[in-house]
């Protein structure tokens, strides 16, 4: 079963990427890949924005909302990337060049969702069996993220949240970017009563695993009409990371092992 691994990068370094990925990766990227793990989690004035509230250092995800992670805690986090990052290098080899490396300077909206309906759309009619969609640095969310160029595809696999989440949530109206979402997808269905909050499948860092024909379940022009819509609203991108499923019209829902 063909697979292909899609990256949505903004600035992050993407020196993690194991060279044998190569064949099969598409990196979308909407700024510089220059910012170290230091740099992301250790900027002054970023510590609250972006330590990852699921510390993907753990083998084991919490998707409640814990406190903020303490300064321990993130240097734990960013020595034990380092590693992995070590361990990348050391397994490099030449260097394959079939990269697909597509480049979204103009989007206005620089979050991977904008990135990843740019290669729905791109790749409508090309797309493989299964599509992996990672974050410029997944490794935040998903731990074990070096599992996903070799994990075991079943043949009616359908979607899947990574980590797996087979368990509609409810989405709730206590945070403005539960309200944002909402007002997002009544804008996208013309439609206040159309989408269901309560009944929400998604995971932090907005990873996800879909097959091409959930994909395609939708026409070329949903996804078109989709990402114009997000272009003119200002939390689409908080919006799309809680219901890519709700993007695919809620399918069947597969678990990966990994």
């Amino acid at each position: 079963m063909k697979r292909e691994i899609v990256i949505a990068s903004y600035e992050e370094d993407l020196t993690w990427i194991p060279n044998e990925w190569a064949p099969f990766t598409t990196i979308y990227q909407c700024g510089l890949p220059n910012k170290t793990i230091e740099d992301r989690f250790l900027s002054e004035g970023h510590i609250d924005k972006h330590i990852p509230r699921t510390m993907g250092f753990q083998n084991n995800h919490d998707f409640g909302h814990p406190p903020s992670p303490t300064i321990d805690q993130v240097l734990a986090f960013t020595e034990r990337m380092s590693e992995l990052f070590k361990r990348g290098k050391e397994e490099e080899k030449t260097p394959n060049e079939s990269w697909a490396i597509k480049k979204n300077e103009n989007d206005k909206n620089a979050l991977e969702s904008f990135q990843w309906l740019s290669h729905i759309i791109y790749r409508y009619d090309t797309l493989a069996d299964v599509t992996f969609f990672l974050q410029g640095h997944p490794h935040d969310h998903l731990s074990d993220w070096r599992e996903v160029s070799h994990v075991i595809i079943p043949d009616d696999f359908s979607f899947s949240t990574l980590p797996s989440n087979a368990e509609p949530q409810e989405l709730g109206l206590e945070s403005d970017f539960d309200k944002q979402t909402i007002s997002f997808w009544e804008k996208a269905y013309n439609n206040p009563t159309q989408f269901d909050q309560q009944s929400v499948v998604w995971v932090m860092g907005a990873q996800f695993a879909a097959s091409k024909k959930v994909i395609r379940s939708k026409p070329l022009s949903w996804y078109i009409n989709l990402k114009a819509i997000a272009a003119k609203h200002k939390y689409a991108a908080h919006a799309l990371e809680r219901t890519w499923w709700e993007v695919f019209g809620r399918p069947k829902l597969s678990s990966l092992d990994i």
